[in-house]
């Protein structure tokens, strides 16, 4: 039921015997999709249908070679029997060689009759390869379906600036208003839908309308299923039930979804939400694994549970090597000695003869030694957390490590990487860390940020050979170091849904990914736990706990000397652990955050005096900065959905948000010295903004990267106004060492191999030349000029990081940490 014009040949009256072109169309008679969406504000439910149906017709024009190049909602009609019709095909075009392909038109044709450079379409709609005039293809079509779908369902255009050229601008760089935000009840796999029909880049969608018209599908299914199971829970006298209103109803019908368990068929996202409600424990006996000073963290458990490697320190002052130690035994081997300042994330092969690891050497990458540290080589140069095949042919590896959850806003891939050969494939791009391989070798797990703008760190699984991700949990909770047991029936991982961090498992179809029952705690004698390991026999499961305790410090130091003047004094203390400190411009208070719960932002006297918090809410509130007058602090918070920039007054009021971006996340903000500008930084760029009043008025610049595929990031302002002194990111990594720019110059100049994300940061003294770095635990200063070094102050004991120093530059506030991290064993009783 798709109109589609005829062409027919008739005779001319006036002309007796001559023939006269005509189109014949079919008279539609209803509404338009338009009306139904914005006038009678029809269900979610009904508009889901009549989209499925123009994706249906959609798919058969693509497989016919047909591209339309012009959707939009009044180019849909609903006839008043229902269905519904696309209009309009007056921009349509063939695809080169119109070769139909199962499942939809090839998407290695384009439509090329239009010349290239062309604009066609009408602006809102458009794919952002026609805005810029390129060749279009099928995903086309796609794009600008996702743009009604989105309209459908929030009521709002994706794409609606002030004019057409800056809704074209929005097109081809920003990503609308995240439709949770405007519509809280949306399904989860709604809005998946919608990301991936919107995704910039062409080869992100769909690749065909004939899918995504099944999965549309499916919805007005479950749709029905549950109008099915609500009717017949209303009739059997449990009261009545609207169903399906789209915004104020959903909510109703996801708790009925909860309690009616018998409903087999819902989607995967309520079941989930089901096995959350309803969890049990397991039962285990624990054991400790080691009890050395300092931590030891990333555990990797032998094939037969015999040997543990792990990473850890030869030295307070050393960087991070793997060691070796009989599980039992007492004396572990230094297994990468020498071998470059960082080496982690170990991984035993199947047969137990090989260590797979991440190594900063030569440039960094992915490394294979033998099981006791022979025979080291490089077989990739990029990646992070290995995972061996079962065959142990293949390592799957993701760009970014995951082993800090709470750190992550960015986007990591997943690639595999043959052992001997090297040659690597992509099979995921979404956001996915921390891979491991099922022990059948069906699907791979993760965590990652599935709906990046609510900051959510989900498990997902996805068939070894790439393909769509299976959510395993989809909540607020913190999930995170998934491990498949030996028999692949369970996956377990970390969480914090039981109020602390402690060990979970979910029961687990290996070959669907489908979650078959309700989660299952597995509490452990430490509140702190993850980094899971699991042995194939036995099935031994060792994981890394870790007792931190972070307070702030100050100490008195000689500007001149640059040396520390007697002992430390906190100026916090307790279990509470405070975080990146900033002492205000008269140096009268300081301003930190709380690492860990409910993260909120708090103030204290220089002298330890009067704590209290200026934020208290659900939000994440992080890297605090006064303004230069001392009168607003800046942070970045994701309480908008992403990670913007905010600012309030010392007294906990007039809360602002400062940024309100479409798809760019920012952090660690820092004013200029004259307050006229605000800085903003992420792994990908920096940004320097003009401030106008209280809220900055535009990007002034985007900082360069200090050369290709390594960025900077802003840590701080020189008070001169000259220099910003950072950190650099590779692949959305830290790297080490201490670098500063010159906002005259334009140029990076690398001051210090120290320092680095993990040592803490910098603070720039007084006189703008002189750098405070953390330095393995200890603070140096180094001349920005010279590069020369001087150890200010070393603690026993403890880390000092994140210095903040006073404007007369004779007082550092820092974080003083101490960090003790051990590895344990679950047996399952």
């Amino acid at each position: 039921g798709h109109a589609v014009p005829e062409q027919k040949d008739s005779v001319d009256p006036s002309t007796p015997g001559k023939p006269v072109h005509y189109i014949a169309m079919e008279l539609v008679r209803g509404l338009s999709l338009r009306d139904k969406i914005h006038g009678e504000k029809a269900p979610l439910k009904e508009l889901v249908r009549w989209l499925a149906q123009v994706a249906e017709g959609m798919a058969k024009a693509h497989a016919a070679g047909i591209v339309h190049r012009d959707l939009k909602p009044e180019n849909v009609m609903i006839s008043n029997d229902g269905f519904a019709k696309i209009l309009d095909f007056g921009l349509a075009k063939l695809t080169e060689g119109k070769t139909p392909v199962e499942g939809g038109a090839s998407m290695a044709t384009a439509v090329r009759n239009t010349h290239e450079g062309a604009v066609m379409g009408t602006v809102g709609y458009m794919s952002p390869e026609q805005v810029q005039g390129r060749v279009v293809d099928a995903r086309s079509d796609i794009f600008s379906f996702g743009c009604m779908l989105y309209e459908a369902t929030t009521r709002e255009r994706a794409f609606d600036a002030d004019s057409q050229i800056e809704t074209m601008h929005q097109i081809i760089n920003a990503a609308p208003v995240p439709v949770s935000e405007l519509n809280p009840d949306a399904p989860a796999e709604l809005r998946k839908m919608i990301r991936r029909c919107l995704a910039k880049d062409p080869e992100k969608r769909y690749q065909s309308m004939k899918d995504l018209s099944l999965e549309l599908f499916d919805m007005v299914e479950e749709f029905d299923e549950l109008s099915t199971s609500a009717s017949s829970r209303s009739s059997s006298g449990s009261g009545s039930m609207a169903v399906l209103a789209p915004r104020k109803n959903w909510p109703i019908i996801a708790i009925a979804v909860v309690v009616l368990t018998a409903v087999a068929v819902l989607s995967i996202l309520l079941l989930r939400r089901q096995a959350a409600g309803a969890s049990t424990s397991v039962k285990a006996t624990f054991t400790q694994l080691t009890d050395l000073g300092g931590p030891e963290s990333q555990p990797a458990l032998s094939p037969d549970g015999q040997n543990l490697a792990y990473v850890a320190r030869a030295s307070p002052s050393s960087g991070t090597d793997i060691f070796l130690i009989r599980v039992g035994g007492r004396n572990p081997i230094n297994l990468t000695k020498g071998g470059s300042p960082n080496e982690r994330h170990p991984a035993f092969s199947p047969d137990g003869q090989s260590i797979a690891f991440r190594s900063e050497r030569a440039g960094g990458g992915i490394y294979v030694m033998g099981a006791t540290g022979e025979s080291v080589r490089r077989i990739a140069d990029f990646g992070y957390n290995p995972s061996w095949s079962p065959d142990g042919k293949r390592i799957v590896v993701s760009t970014e490590g995951g082993n800090n959850p709470w750190g992550r806003s960015t986007t990591a891939e997943l690639w595999v990487v043959e052992v001997q050969t090297g040659e690597k494939k992509k099979i995921y791009d979404g956001d996915a860390v921390m891979p491991r391989w099922s022990p059948n070798g069906h699907r791979i797990a993760f965590w990652g940020l599935p709906i990046p703008e609510l900051g959510q760190r989900d498990i997902l699984t996805i068939p070894a050979q790439g393909g769509e991700a299976v959510p395993v949990t989809s909540d607020p909770q913190l999930d995170w170091s998934p491990a498949w047991a030996p028999d692949g029936k369970f996956l377990y991982f970390a969480s914090d849904r039981g109020g602390s961090m402690n060990l979970w498992r979910a029961p687990i179809d290996e070959v669907t990914g489908e979650v078959t029952g309700p989660l299952q705690a597995l509490t452990t004698p430490s509140a702190s736990s993850g980094e899971l390991t699991i042995a194939q026999t036995g099935g031994q499961i060792a994981y890394s706990a870790s007792n931190t305790q972070i307070n702030v410090h100050r100490i008195a130091i000689d500007p001149l000397s640059m040396k520390a003047e007697g002992a430390d004094v906190p100026v916090t203390s307790g279990s509470t652990q405070f975080f990146e400190p900033d002492v205000s411009p008269d140096g009268s208070l300081v301003v930190m955050r709380n690492v860990t719960g409910q993260e909120d932002l708090h103030i204290v006297k220089s002298d330890g005096t009067d704590l209290r918090k200026i934020t208290d809410d659900a939000p994440k509130d992080r890297g605090p900065k006064w303004s230069p007058d001392g009168k607003r602090i800046v942070f970045y918070s994701d309480r908008s959905g992403r990670y913007e920039l905010w600012s309030i007054d010392a007294q906990g009021s007039n809360l602002q948000q400062m940024t309100k971006t479409a798809g760019d996340t920012f952090w660690y903000p820092l004013w200029s010295p004259d307050g006229q500008r605000l800085l903003a930084s992420n792994t990908e760029n920096t940004y320097v903004f003009n401030v106008g009043g209280a809220l900055p008025t535009g990007v002034a610049e985007t900082l360069p990267p200090i050369e290709k595929g390594l960025t900077f990031a802003a840590g701080l302002w020189s008070p001169d106004g000259n220099w910003l002194a950072g950190l650099a990111f590779r692949d959305a990594e830290p790297t080490p060492g201490t670098w500063i720019y010159s906002l005259e110059e334009k140029k990076y100049s690398k001051v210090s191999d120290l320092g680095g994300f993990s040592e803490g940061g910098q603070a720039w003294m007084p006189d703008s030349r002189t750098l405070i770095i953390s330095d393995r635990g200890g603070l140096v200063a180094v001349d920005r000029v010279t590069g020369e070094l001087k150890e200010v102050f070393r603690p026993a004991g403890y880390f000092a990081g994140n210095a903040s120093v006073t404007a007369d530059g004779k007082t550092i506030f820092f974080g003083a940490s101490r960090v003790e991290g051990d590895i344990w064993m679950a047996t399952i009783d």
